[in-house]
């Protein structure tokens, strides 16, 4: 599945002044501000993309050419709050999946889900571009301390190591550039068929 993020989380995790803090630093400009605050967001995002789970809520939109081969779509992101919209293209137009007719599964430790009812069965029109598309929200409203630490911890240590943070979010070099505190924070949130 193809996901686009359509909102990001309204606040993150970390104040700049927390974050600071967390820092050791006391420096006062805009422009040290700035810098703390974009790597609260990319701390963020990296545990993200290393956990499957998104932190704090976010609305994506996931598209696939094909119907799901199985009575239920997986949504990829961890955990799903809701879903809003269920829309699919053929050559008859956009059309809109009742949802009515299926269940939507919210798991807090699993990809959430939209499984068909007893009985029901996806439309049997050829799918057009972009195929199939889901609107849902998803994210943590708390995010769980061993998360929000990780994310800490790899802000500290690219505020500390500017060269580690250009190597680990540019290059994606290799995994032990990450402090090895970061990975046992996060190894019992990695959802499977995540690195």
């Amino acid at each position: 599945m193809n996901l686009t993020l359509l909102t990001p989380p309204a606040i993150e995790p970390f104040t700049v002044d927390e974050a600071k803090a967390l820092a050791r630093t006391a420096i006062d400009s805009g422009e040290h501000d700035a810098l703390v605050a974009r790597l609260i967001t990319v701390a963020r995002q990296q545990v993200e993309a290393d956990t499957g789970r998104a932190i704090g809520l976010q609305t994506w939109c996931g598209s696939q050419a094909y119907w799901p081969r199985s009575r239920y779509l997986t949504l990829p992101v961890c955990p799903l709050v809701s879903v809003e919209r269920f829309t699919y293209r053929t050559s008859a137009g956009v059309q809109t999946l009742d949802l009515a007719g299926c269940s939507v599964q919210p798991q807090p430790h699993h990809y959430g889900q939209i499984a068909l009812a007893a009985g029901g069965s996806w439309p049997a029109a050829v799918l057009l571009y972009p195929g199939l598309t889901v609107d849902f929200t998803c994210g943590y409203q708390t995010v769980p301390p061993p998360l929000k630490e990780a994310i800490g911890a790899l802000l500290v240590y690219w505020y500390d190591n500017p060269e580690a943070a250009i190597a680990s979010t540019a290059y994606k070099a290799e995994m032990g550039v990450l402090p090895l505190r970061y990975h046992e924070l996060i190894a019992p949130f990695k959802l499977w068929g995540r690195r």
